[in-house]
């Protein structure tokens, strides 16, 4: 998945993966995993990141130190703010019912302080699996509920 000096995805060429917080490493029932590294950079503090496979196994850079996130909900109005440090608890894959920050759905929340001293907490849903829509689960349960019926 990725090891010391691979390039970092999503990256400018040349700027790869310094170390891992292996205390972060979580892998979620679905066969994703996520967890936080270092990595090399011309620029502090851009040098922590979280990073998480998608359902095909792919690599992705989920938010780095460094980054302007929209703080604001209401897509009209932009509030965006540096991340100065990320934090990411993974003490739990899901599987003991205690709380985990990665779910089986792909949604992964985090913690980040900004430059200007506030923080908060987010979701990332960008490696979420998406749910079925009514139409494509009907479809897929309806050769069943047939079958059934065609044997009472």
């Amino acid at each position: 998945m990725a090891r010391e000096g691979n390039q970092v995805p999503g990256a400018n060429p040349g700027v790869v993966f310094r170390s891992f917080d292996l205390g972060s490493l979580v892998l979620n029932t679905m066969g994703q995993t996520a967890f936080s590294a270092s990595i090399s950079s011309v620029n502090f503090p851009d040098d922590i990141g979280i990073y998480a496979t998608t359902l095909d196994g792919l690599l992705v850079e989920i938010v780095r130190e460094g980054d302007l996130i929209d703080v604001n909900d209401d897509p009209l109005i932009d509030d965006l703010r540096t991340i100065f440090q990320l934090r990411f608890v993974s003490k739990t894959g899901n599987e003991d019912g205690r709380p985990s920050s990665f779910n089986d759905r792909g949604q992964l929340a985090f913690g980040a302080t900004f430059t200007d001293g506030t923080s908060g907490v987010f979701v990332s849903n960008r490696v979420a699996i998406p749910e079925p829509a009514t139409p494509t689960l009907v479809a897929l349960c309806l050769p069943t509920l047939l079958r059934r019926r065609n044997r009472n």
